[in-house]
């Protein structure tokens, strides 16, 4: 039975676990969230859903993304959502926005690979560890979406998850001013990679001078990928190597 597995992914870690996955599942195909334009309707009977949690919530163009989608044929759903270390509610904010559409998520899953807010750096030793432990992981969960397994039980709003959603949203806008997004006239050397990266087509060269929009969905691709790290968010700068970009992946694969 065909699958249809739909990702979201900046630097690569949902991408490279999304294809993981799917060598796991026949009959399963790819498809890149921010490459679907317009109206979408998905065929298959088994849906998943591959992404990062943002600030400990779904990230903004998935939400987008399920609101529009037609999913009217699909008759179970799954999700694997990517952190540094902690989902907390994401897994039930889903399920909440696809109850909307009347529909529900019937497998969740966390797996810890990396962080890339540059801000929070993942030891290079828990990276190595994390990914050597994907593919045991990896195994379970495809044999848990064959089987169409439920494991919904095990997962319930927790107030403090909120809260610490709430607050994570606020320091990255008041405290570390992420949404002040700047790039270096010294440093660029207008590859246009960081524009052809965008998700959300927010970066422009205007003039010979990359300039950002309105419409960031902060999945920190451009600001990772950048080779001459001359992107800053506010108060999140890149010194020390501490830009993360999943091994696995090429920057070519995350072009929109």
């Amino acid at each position: 039975m065909e699958t249809s597995i739909y990702y979201f992914s900046g630097t690569g870690n949902s991408l490279y676990l999304a294809k993981k996955l799917s060598e796991g599942i026949p009959g399963s195909k790819l498809y890149s969230i921010p490459k679907l334009q317009g109206e979408h309707a998905v065929s298959s009977e088994v849906m998943g859903l591959v992404f990062p949690t943002h600030a400990l919530d779904v990230p903004v163009m998935v939400k987008d993304f399920i609101q529009k989608v037609d999913i009217s044929k699909v008759k179970y759903i799954f999700s694997i959502v990517t952190c540094g270390e902690k989902i907390g509610n994401t897994i039930v904010y889903l399920d909440e926005l696809l109850r909307s559409k009347k529909a529900k998520l019937d497998y969740g899953l966390e797996v810890k690979l990396a962080d890339n807010s540059i801000y929070y750096k993942t030891p290079d030793i828990e990276i190595e560890k994390r990914f050597k432990e994907l593919d045991t992981i990896l195994a379970r969960a495809s044999y848990d979406i064959l089987n169409k397994n439920n494991n919904m039980d095990s997962y319930s709003k927790l107030t403090k998850w909120s809260f610490m959603s709430v607050a994570l949203k606020m320091a990255m806008k008041y405290y570390l001013k992420d949404g002040k997004k700047k790039v270096s006239s010294e440093k660029c050397i207008h590859c246009g990679l960081c524009q052809k990266l965008c998700p959300s087509k927010n970066i422009s060269n205007i003039d010979g001078n990359m300039v950002f929009g309105e419409n960031c969905v902060n999945c920190y691709g451009c600001i990772n990928w950048c080779p001459k790290e001359a992107i800053s968010f506010g108060k999140i700068n890149v010194h020390n190597g501490k830009q993360y970009r999943c091994a696995g992946i090429k920057a070519d694969e995350l072009k929109v």
